[in-house]
């Protein structure tokens, strides 16, 4: 069946992330973002679940500061700006090394821990927002120029160590996450587990059908959490 072909191929991308096995067409790759969408849910609800009754129990349940940015714009609105910043940011360079992409990835990874560890609110909130603005306005530009003459050298570093870019910006993805809480608690950590394993699916979803699939993705599950 399609869907477990789908499933080993994750688990075989887990072990050597590669950006040159890409699927062809939009309905081949709208199957292989179902099917990773379908093992998603199987390998994180059940982690949301146990997390949630722990809370419950404990009665340690860490504060958020989501409430503070969905007063401020619709949900679908606020997730469509969510998703398309995370996936460019987090997993946008994660192909063939391109200066444009790698540009925009490594400013957009900076700007969202400079906003949410000197501000302590979420990406989108008013205060501090130009401030990050303006550190995006510098940082992309330079960013770029370094890209592009050094192209050859990174091109080559990207080939070599693309198991390891795609680790780590997975487990960055996943960390950011930590901020979400208002009082930076520790026992938030542990989601950051889900969001670990979200992390490496929209990876994989990413190489294997390209970035516009990836933002669908990672929209719906945002809307449907």
């Amino acid at each position: 069946m399609r869907i477990l072909n789908d499933w080993k191929d994750f688990f075989t991308f887990l072990k050597q992330p590669e950006y040159l096995n890409n699927r062809e067409g939009i309905i081949p790759k709208s199957l292989l973002t179902l099917n990773s969408f379908i093992l998603n849910i199987i390998l994180i609800i059940p982690i949301m679940v146990i997390l949630g009754v722990f809370y419950y129990i404990s009665g340690n349940i860490p504060k958020t500061n989501l409430e503070n940015v969905t007063s401020l714009y619709h949900p679908i609105i606020l997730y469509i700006m969510v998703a398309v910043y995370e996936e460019f940011s987090f997993r946008g360079f994660l192909t063939k090394f391109n200066p444009i992409l790698f540009s925009i990835s490594i400013t957009g990874i900076v700007a969202i821990y400079f906003k949410k560890i000197m501000f302590l609110n979420m990406m989108f909130e008013p205060h501090g927002l130009i401030e990050t603005g303006m550190l995006i306005l510098i940082l992309f530009p330079v960013l770029l120029l370094v890209s592009k003459k050094y192209n050859k050298i990174l091109n080559q570093f990207w080939e070599k160590n693309f198991k390891y870019i795609v680790y780590i910006s997975a487990f960055l993805f996943a960390f950011i996450h930590f901020f979400n809480s208002s009082d930076w608690s520790l026992s938030y950590l542990k989601t950051n587990i889900f969001q670990l394993i979200a992390a490496f699916i929209f990876s994989f979803v990413r190489i294997r059908a390209g970035l516009t699939f990836a933002i669908i993705f990672h929209f719906i599950w945002n809307f449907i959490l």
